[in-house]
């Protein structure tokens, strides 16, 4: 099932790097961010999930709400909320998710959990690509 779930969200992370030519414009949905921050407090995770998961549809309109992202991200008891914030953060663009670099540096040293981590090392290489982890060093 985990192997499932993480192709899914490497389809879904390919498919938002818009890979392919003639791909349609996805289409932000209209976001109400005050509900789904408060939406993101609940106990239940799989409440907290479904909000990032509307989060990310958001794209853009989403970007008020990083900071609260950002700390759901690095402090999310449960992996898949974690997982799917960095999603989130990931599907705002490059402008709007760059003032997340910094948690998302901290939160890769630390987390443990592979899915989050794939999702990070994407978010990194899509924010600050000469930084990543993954980076090849610039040769002279």
């Amino acid at each position: 099932m985990k192997k499932i779930l993480l192709a899914l969200l490497c389809l879904c992370l390919t498919l938002a790097s818009g890979c392919g030519d003639g791909a349609p414009v996805e289409q932000a949905s209209d976001l109400d961010i005050p509900a789904l921050s408060e939406k993101l407090k609940s106990s239940d995770a799989s409440v907290r999930l479904a909000a990032c998961i509307e989060f990310s549809e958001g794209l853009h309109n989403a970007a008020p709400a990083l900071d609260t992202l950002i700390e759901v991200m690095k402090s999310d008891k449960d992996a898949k909320v974690r997982e799917m914030a960095a999603y989130a953060i990931f599907r705002m663009g490059e402008d709007e998710g760059k003032p997340a670099m910094p948690a998302v540096k901290e939160r890769y040293k630390t987390e443990r959990n592979a899915g989050v981590r794939s999702v990070l090392f994407t978010l990194w290489n899509h924010l600050e690509p000469e930084t990543s982890p993954g980076a090849t060093p610039a040769t002279p």
